[in-house]
């Protein structure tokens, strides 16, 4: 590959996401989506230049959570969020085992489909319930981190599933913030 294709090749890398290329059209639209080990000269780049070193999935430890919530329980809150009572079983069973993620919340999610996993997330000290995102194959979540991995370790999506690739999202206390590569 010559210096000017990896320059081609550079300037079109809009992200690399658990081994997922993105490129740009000449319009700007994405125009490429495969994992890089299947795209020989973005392979090159990005095992060789500044974009493999610079570039890496959030880790659970970029995003601590405060202390650990070891008091009682609350009760669901499902005035808080009405639309949750149609799933008020799987979501008190879950909260009878304390935080799962972020410190002090019960993160439950539930089958909505083949590929769809809905969320909510339980303030397991107040009983407040959020609703979360959805999922394409399952969260990922640690007690005392606020980063939530979606389609954890899925380098490689079925054909078609185009929402099947790992997404990054950080608790903010009352909604999800999408996170993108770390420098």
């Amino acid at each position: 590959m010559t210096s000017n294709q990896r320059m081609c090749w550079k300037s079109r890398l809009t992200e690399w996401s658990a081994g997922v290329l993105v490129l740009l059209g000449s319009q700007g639209q994405p125009h490429l989506q495969k994992p890089y080990d299947s795209v020989p000269a973005a392979r090159s780049i990005v095992e060789s230049g500044p974009i493999r070193d610079t570039l890496r999935p959030p880790s659970f430890e970029d995003y601590p959570a405060g202390p650990i919530y070891g008091g009682k329980i609350a009760n669901p809150d499902f005035a808080t969020n009405p639309g949750a009572r149609r799933f008020q079983t799987v979501i008190r069973e879950r909260v009878k085992n304390g935080p799962n993620f972020a410190g002090r919340y019960t993160l439950v999610w539930w089958g909505c489909g083949t590929g769809c996993q809905s969320i909510v997330v339980v303030n397991d000290s107040t009983g407040t319930i959020y609703d979360g995102v959805s999922t394409s194959n399952g969260p990922d979540v640690r007690e005392d981190s606020r980063l939530m991995i979606d389609s954890p370790g899925d380098d490689t999506p079925p054909p078609g599933c185009a929402n099947c690739s790992s997404h990054f999202y950080v608790w903010e206390g009352s909604a999800f913030r999408e996170v993108k590569l770390k420098e």
